[in-house]
């Protein structure tokens, strides 16, 4: 289970939430995530979208804009340009706040592999 962030109110959590996420975007090489999580941190309306603020709800959102992309249902949104980004972000709020309230983080960290160790030393 996830820990909450410890600010205590949404418009502290929101904006911790996406600047440590940029931080990890541009560490890793995506200035487009990175510069969209910058611009997330300082905008209210977002708040609307989640219940609860934790470290990985905006890795939920973007989740669900690339899901959106993908679909073709918001084919622009990760255009680089923040207008495109919100638009699709108000158009399919209903749909994002479900995506960020259901749907798990998962992230390509090698401790997923870790439960085939014991296959690979049979081998």
């Amino acid at each position: 289970m996830s820990r909450p962030l410890a600010p205590r109110s949404q418009a502290e959590r929101r904006p911790q939430a996406f600047r440590h996420q940029a931080r990890h975007f541009a560490e890793l090489g995506s200035p487009l995530y990175a510069s969209l999580a910058e611009r997330c941190a300082d905008e209210p309306f977002l708040d609307e979208l989640v219940e609860r603020w934790r470290w990985h709800t905006p890795l939920q959102l973007f989740g669900g804009v690339h899901y959106l992309v993908l679909a073709g249902e918001a084919p622009g949104a990760l255009s680089g340009r923040w207008d495109d980004f919100r638009s699709a972000v108000e158009e399919h709020a209903g749909f994002l706040a479900r995506f960020v309230a259901e749907q798990n983080v998962q992230t390509n960290e090698v401790q997923r592999s870790f439960a085939l160790v014991p296959a690979f030393l049979t081998v």
